[in-house]
C-alpha cells in the first residue's frame, strides 16, 4: 500500500514552491526594471550629449557668424573712413583754391570797368563819324580781348585747384590702404616634410603660384611654382621623392597686416619678390599679398612701384638654371639684411 503523505508536509511543500516562484518572479521583475532603468539612463545620456553637441555647434556657428559680421563691419567702417578723408581733402583743396578763382573774377571785372570808362572818355573827344567808328572798334576789340584773357586766367586757376583736389583725393584714398585691405586671406600652409608633388597639387587646387611653408606654428619659408620648375623639373628629379624643404626659399621677408600699402610696395621692390606673407602682431600668418593684389585692387601707384623693383635683374625668384642643374641652392640674401628690410 502506498504510504500516506502528511497533510502538513504537503502544505509546507506547496508553500515553499510558491515562495520560490514568487522570489523568482520578484528577481525577474527587478532585473527587468534595472534593465529598463539602464536603457532610460543611456537614452537620456545620449539625448543630453546630442543636445549639448548641437548646442555647442550652434554656439560655434553663432560665434563664427559674429566674427564674420564684425569683419564685414570693420572693413565697411575702414572704407567709409577712407572716403570721408578723401571728401575732407577735396573740400580743403576747393577752399584753398577759391581765392584764386575769386581774384581772377575781380581782375576781369576791374578790367571791364576800366575799358568802359576809357570808351566813354574817348567817345566824348570824337569830332567826326570816323573817330566814333575807330573808338567803337577799339572798344569791341579790347572788350573781347579782356574777356578771353580773364576767362583763360579763371579757367587756369580753376584747373589748378581742381587738379589739387583730385590729387589729394587719390592720396587720401591710397594713404589709408593697409596690407589687410589687399591681401588674400586663408592661405594654405605646407610642411617642409611634404613632397613637392603634394605642394604642386595644392597649388593647382588653390590656383596659386606660391605656398608658405610652416613648421611648429612658425613660418619657415616659401615655395613657388618656379622653385618647383627650376629645382625639380629642370633637373629631372622625381617630385614624389623631393621634399619641400629642399626647394623652398627660407628666411623670407614678411609684413604686418596694418602696414601701409606703400611701405609693403617698398619692401617688395627692395627684396624683389612677387609675393609676400602677411602676419599679425603675434606672428601668425593671416594672408599673402601678390603684385596683382596691389596693382589691381587698391593702389595702382604702389603696384607700379613694386613692379619696377621686382623687374630689376637679380630678383629673388629669378634663379640661374645652371645652378639648378648643378644641384646648387640659389643665392639668398643674409638674414640681417632681411630683418633690416622688415623694420
Amino acid at each position: 500500500m502506498a504510504e500516506r503523505q502528511d497533510p502538513a508536509e504537503t502544505s509546507a511543500g506547496a508553500a515553499k514552491r510558491g515562495a520560490n516562484q514568487a522570489l523568482t518572479a520578484l528577481v525577474s521583475n527587478m532585473q527587468t526594471a534595472a534593465e529598463g532603468a539602464r536603457r532610460s539612463a543611456r537614452a537620456g545620456s545620449e539625448t543630453m550629449s546630442s543636445g549639448l553637441q548641437s548646442a555647442a555647434q550652434q554656439t560655434d556657428k553663432m560665434t563664427r557668424g559674429f566674427a564674420e559680421a564684425t569683419g564685414v563691419y570693420g572693413k565697411a567702417m575702414q572704407a567709409a573712413s577712407r572716403r570721408m578723408q578723401a571728401l575732407t581733402a577735396c573740400s580743403q583743396a576747393i577752399t584753398d583754391g577759391l581765392p584764386r578763382a575769386q581774384q581772377a573774377s575781380v581782375h576781369w571785372f576791374s578790367r571791364t570797368v576800366q575799358t568802359n570808362a576809357r570808351f566813354v572818355q574817348d567817345l566824348l573827344r570824337c569830332r567826326t563819324l570816323s573817330d566814333v567808328a575807330q573808338v567803337q572798334s577799339r572798344f569791341v576789340d579790347e572788350t573781347i580781348t579782356g574777356l578771353v584773357e580773364s576767362s583763360t586766367e579763371l579757367l587756369r586757376s580753376t584747373e589748378e585747384f581742381v587738379s589739387e583736389a583730385v590729387e589729394q583725393i587719390e592720396e587720401a584714398e591710397e594713404s589709408s590702404v593697409t596690407a589687410a585691405d589687399v591681401m588674400t586671406p586663408d592661405v594654405h600652409l605646407v610642411s617642409p616634410d611634404d613632397t613637392v608633388q603634394k605642394a604642386a597639387r595644392i597649388m593647382g587646387d588653390e590656383d596659386t603660384g606660391a605656398l608658405p611653408v610652416g613648421e611648429e606654428d612658425k613660418l619657415v619659408g616659401m615655395v613657388t611654382d618656379r622653385d618647383i620648375a627650376v629645382r625639380v623639373a629642370a633637373t629631372g628629379a622625381d617630385a614624389r621623392d623631393v621634399k619641400v624643404r629642399d626647394v623652398m626659399t627660407p628666411e623670407i621677408t614678411t609684413v604686418y597686416e596694418d602696414e601701409d600699402i606703400h611701405r609693403v610696395a617698398e619692401i617688395m621692390a627692395a627684396e624683389q619678390v612677387r609675393r609676400i606673407p602677411v602676419m599679425d602682431h603675434d606672428d601668425n600668418l593671416v594672408g599673402i599679398i601678390s603684385l596683382g593684389d596691389i596693382a589691381i585692387e587698391e593702389s595702382p601707384k604702389a603696384g607700379q612701384q613694386a613692379l619696377l623693383g621686382v623687374s630689376q635683374e637679380g630678383g629673388r625668384h629669378v634663379q640661374n638654371l645652371s645652378e639648378a642643374a648643378a644641384g646648387q641652392k640659389p643665392r639668398r640674401k643674409s638674414p640681417q639684411r632681411r630683418k633690416a628690410a622688415r623694420r
